[in-house]
Formats: C-alpha cells, structure tokens, sequence
C-alpha cells in the first residue's frame, strides 16, 4: 500500500512540475508546502517588456490565436514562425484556430500535416479550434495559460485578467489597461 502511495505521489509531482516555473514544492516535496507566488518572477511581471516577452522566456502553457497571426486570411501558416515556436524549449504550446464550420478545421488540419508542422514537441492535439471569441478565451483559462498571443482586442482585455502575460498584436484602440499586456506590431518582434 505504502508502495501505491508513493507512486502516485511522484507522479502528483511530475504534474505539478510541468504546470511550469511559478509553481514549486519546498520543504519535503509536500503538497501543503506548495506556494504559487514566486517574487523574482512577480517582480519581472510588474514592468512587462518585449525582452522579457521573447520566446526563450516562454515558459510553461502558451496559447496562440492563429488567424491573422500565424494563419494568414486563406488560412495558410506561417511555417518559419510555427516550427520556431513549436521548438521552443519549456513551452508547452497550443495554437487555437478560429474556424466556422468542419470542413474549415478539416483544411487547417489537413494544411499543418502537409506542411510537416506536427512533431514531437508540437503534436496535432495541440492544435485547437473554437467558433467564437469566447471560446478562445475559454481555451485560455482552461489551460492554465501562463502567456496569451492574440490579435483580437476584446480578448486582449478579457483575458488579462486570468493571464500572467498577454501578447497583443497590432493596436489597440483604446489604452492599455493593465501592465501584463505587452503590444507589438507582429510575432516576428517575440521570435
């Protein structure tokens, strides 16, 4: 019995673990010793900037809209950008695509194999679909996004709340409204 509880306690761990670098374990490896708050990265997270936004800072859970920013209006990739993301190491990525309808999610799918996107670091259940705005937030939140790229606006200001980090691309009409948005003009100024 005592031989059980072991093994689901390392593997309790190993999830813990993978929930990324603001989640860690301290005195005895305990699950009540667990704090959430990290003041090194809390005190990064105060004055965000596009250096601390860089790819190789992307740690742990990364959702990325993909139309308009990784799928172009035909809903072709931008194969150079998705494979330096899906390469990047410590990010567990998912690309969400906005699509209308099956068949629509069938081409995204099917264009992603033919472009030889799915690897081992980035495999084809890591690419997501909704319908809706609210569905890609939802996507967002029920990942534990720890970093957010979109380009849709009101996603932008919904989601800072719950995301650490939020990657705006192109503008914004109205201000800024909380410190953990980061705008830039494209991807390629994060990569």
């Amino acid at each position: 019995m005592g031989c059980i509880s072991v093994f689901f306690r390392r593997i309790l761990l190993f999830i813990i673990s993978l929930l990324g670098s603001r989640n860690r374990i301290v005195e005895n490896d305990s699950i009540d010793s667990m704090t959430r708050s990290d003041p090194a990265a809390d005190t990064q997270s105060e004055q965000p900037s596009k250096n601390h936004l860089r790819m190789a800072n992307f740690n742990g859970v990364t959702t990325i809209r993909a139309n308009g920013i990784l799928l172009d209006d035909n809903m072709q990739p931008d194969v150079k950008a998705i494979a330096k993301l899906a390469n990047a190491n410590n990010v567990a990525l998912y690309i969400v695509a906005i699509v209308s309808d099956d068949t629509m999610e069938k081409h995204v799918r099917d264009t992603f194999k033919a472009h030889n996107l799915f690897t081992s670091t980035f495999t084809p259940e890591q690419l997501l679909f909704a319908e809706t705005h609210e569905a890609e937030k939802s996507i967002a939140r029920a990942l534990s996004s720890q970093k957010h790229v979109t380009n849709d606006e009101a996603v932008t200001t919904d989601l800072s709340r719950f995301v650490p980090a939020i990657v705006h691309v192109g503008r914004l009409t109205q201000a800024v409204p909380r410190d953990n948005i980061t705008v830039v003009q494209s991807l390629t100024e994060l990569l």
